[in-house]
Parts: C-alpha cells; sequence; structure tokens
C-alpha cells in the first residue's frame, strides 16, 4: 500500500467511527453543534490520530456579539473588528477550557477569558 492510500485508509476509517458516534448520539440528541463538539471531544480524548482542534470557543464568540451589540444600542463605540479568543485546543490542553461529566459538557470561563486576543483579524 503506498502513502495516499494508507492516508484514504486511515481517512476513511476515522470518518467512519465519527459518523457513526453521530450516529447513535443523534437518537438521544438533536442537537447537532453538541453533536458535533461531543465528536471532536472523544476523538482528541483517545490519543489516536485526531491531535488538534482549532478551538473558536462558539459559546465565548455568542457571549461577546451580544455585548457589542448591546454596547452598540447604547450607543458606545466599539472596534471595527473585535477578535474572539482563538487556539489550538489538544489531548494535552483540552481539560483547561472544558469538563466534562458524563455527556454534559462545561465551559472554563476563567482559562477562556485568559487567552490572549489579537488586536485584528487575520485577514485584515
Amino acid at each position: 500500500m503506498n502513502t495516499k492510500e494508507m492516508l484514504e485508509s486511515l481517512y476513511t476509517e476515522k470518518y467512519e467511527q465519527q459518523v457513526s458516534y453521530i450516529e447513535s448520539r443523534c437518537r438521544n440528541h438533536a442537537d447537532a453543534e453538541d453533536i458535533a463538539q461531543d465528536a471532536f471531544i472523544h476523538a482528541l480524548q483517545e490519543g489516536g490520530l485526531y491531535k488538534v482542534e482549532a478551538a473558536m470557543f462558539p459559546e465565548a464568540v455568542g457571549y461577546e456579539a451580544i455585548n457589542m451589540t448591546v454596547k452598540l444600542f447604547n450607543g458606545e463605540s466599539v472596534p471595527e473588528h473585535y477578535v474572539t479568543p482563538t487556539l489550538a485546543l489538544t489531548d494535552k490542553t483540552w481539560d483547561d477550557y472544558y469538563s466534562l461529566e458524563g455527556e454534559e459538557r462545561s465551559i472554563n470561563w476563567d482559562n477562556i477569558n485568559k487567552i490572549p486576543r489579537e488586536d485584528k483579524c487575520g485577514k485584515y
């Protein structure tokens, strides 16, 4: 088996495992975002090929969007670009930002609020 075939085989195997996990959860939970997040969490915790996740912390994005909206409504100034916390999440760092008890995921706001923020988005 050449390198390309090996990579395709590994991708297919992991893809099928994730699809199987998500399908099993869909019978019990309708919230697709939670299902996808849980799939990533379990994949990271297994310590297999899946090693890193681009953590954009959607909980923080929503919170900050509301804060910016309230400021605008109140006539306060807001930056043209506001960057929310983002980092590379691994099996070694995951539990710094989240906890998982059974199927209940909780966010660690103290550590997320300590993540350094960029002055502006990398796109601009």
